[in-house]
């Protein structure tokens, strides 16, 4: 349905989902955002899932928030994505589906 950006994800508090090429499909819910593009939510990730897709949820559909980079060194619930709403913007890019 297209994609967002963390802030409006945090504003409408959504479920933020991913899918990892490690540990498989997970949702939870947003926590904060970060600096430059970092964005943060409950999850769990391990190494393999970086790159994968980050989405966010509510009853109208999904739509693309950014790709997995991270885990919290001090919180493994934490999980960090980096989003893709200004990479979209800036290349004129967009999604179809």
């Amino acid at each position: 349905m297209g994609y967002i950006t963390p802030q409006y994800a945090q504003q409408q508090g959504m479920l933020i989902c991913r899918i990892g090429s490690t540990t498989g499909y997970a949702c939870g819910v947003f926590e904060e955002i970060g600096r430059d593009g970092q964005f943060y939510f409950r999850n769990i990730v391990d190494r393999g899932d970086s790159g994968g897709a980050i989405f966010a949820l509510d009853d109208k559909g999904a739509y693309a928030l950014g790709v997995t980079s991270n885990v919290s060194d001090f919180n493994k619930t934490l999980a960090g994505g980096m989003e893709i709403a200004s990479a979209m913007e800036y290349w004129g890019l967009t999604l179809h589906g």
